[in-house]
């Protein structure tokens, strides 16, 4: 498991900045697995200053450092499309105010992560 978190770092000011905790991934042995991360970017969004593309090779590279191989996808669902998401390798789902906002953007995560373990079921 990952935990990607927020902190502020005294030496860079009142700016948030990313650091990793890794922890072993037990329930999974060495070995080829896709990996698949649904994250809720109004909810948790990526901190000011902190490029998508980083964060994104940052999950990757923590999958395989755990000696995982395999496809890693990145769904983000947010109500604005920003491009830099797309560019980074996010697969973007939008879901504007007027199409039901954050219960609809909720429903749809659950909708793909159950449709996902379904169609990976190792």
């Amino acid at each position: 498991i990952v935990i990607i978190r927020s902190f502020s770092d005294e030496s860079m000011g009142d700016e948030s900045v990313w650091k990793t905790q890794q922890f072993p991934l037990t329930f999974y042995k060495e070995g080829e697995a896709d990996t698949c991360v649904f994250w809720d970017l109004n909810d948790y969004p990526i901190p000011i200053g902190v490029h998508p593309a980083w964060i994104y090779k940052r999950i990757k590279d923590a999958i395989s450092d755990q000696g995982i191989v395999g496809d890693v996808s990145i769904h983000g669902y947010v109500d604005v499309s920003e491009r830099e998401y797309w560019d980074a390798g996010f697969q973007v789902e939008v879901f504007s105010q007027s199409e039901g906002g954050k219960h609809t953007r909720h429903c749809s995560m659950l909708a793909d992560m159950s449709i996902w373990a379904l169609n990976h079921p190792t």
